[in-house]
């Protein structure tokens, strides 16, 4: 058959910016709560050296939404699903591109958000291919997934679908803990938490490597967040 090209379109990138904006509006409240709760000390002078971190901290912030958003655009605009006679395959800005041979499919599901789950042969992460819900003409996708092979429906939203944006959110507190807080066994606790994230963090980004085209920045910056932890940990625990 002739190859059929699927792509993100604009609605489908506003309706993640939408939600991305919401969500990043959501995380700075909640720093700022927690930033103004244990660093403000009304005196003489210090107010308007707290407003001008405040506003530095928050100006910071609105800058690296931006990169989010501008580099979501630049993913969404490079997504392309191709399917041709032999394979189907996903093509993405900074991830290599990923194939299935059609008769090496064994399932194919559709999640409650409407996104599909191409699975191969194995439970490789190499050989899964999850078809982003934003895609664009998800009716005729649906269509020519159920000629190769029938579609499971899946009714059960999975835990990721339902809370995954408050589990980001949740990452960012021990985090806080360890910047905002003094008091040495909170600081211990929240490291420890950080210390585990960040390094369950570095052996899945190290074991789905292959699937990554620049897998050593992100270790870098991994490696770099967790020094800054630990560094800071050490001085307010110990030094």
């Amino acid at each position: 058959m002739e190859a059929q090209k699927f792509k993100i379109g604009q609605a489908g990138y506003e309706a993640s910016k939408k939600n991305t904006v919401i969500w990043a509006i959501t995380a700075i409240v909640i720093v700022i709560i927690a930033f103004g709760y244990y660093t403000y000390e009304p005196r003489n002078g210090a107010d308007a050296m707290w407003v001008g971190l405040l506003v530095f901290l928050i100006l910071l912030y609105g800058f690296l939404v931006f990169r989010i958003l501008k580099k979501l655009k630049a993913a969404y605009d490079s997504y392309v699903i191709t399917i041709d006679e032999l394979t189907i395959t996903r093509e993405q800005k900074n991830l290599l591109p990923r194939s299935i041979l059609l008769s090496d499919i064994t399932a194919i599901i559709k999640s409650t958000n409407g996104a599909f789950t191409i699975k191969g042969k194995t439970n490789d992460p190499a050989n899964t291919i999850i078809i982003s819900k934003l895609i664009d003409d998800r009716e005729a996708l649906a269509l020519v997934l159920e000629g190769i092979k029938p579609i499971t429906v899946n009714t059960r939203p999975t835990f990721k679908e339902k809370y995954g944006r408050w589990v980001s959110i949740a990452i960012l507190l021990p985090l806080l803990g360890v910047y905002l807080i003094d008091n040495k066994i909170v600081v211990s606790i929240c490291a420890g938490f950080s210390v585990v994230l960040y390094t369950v963090a570095f052996f899945k980004v190290l074991k789905n490597k292959d699937g990554m085209s620049k897998p050593k920045k992100s270790l870098i910056n991994i490696v770099w967040l967790l020094l800054l932890v630990l560094a800071i940990s050490y001085f307010k625990l110990i030094a």
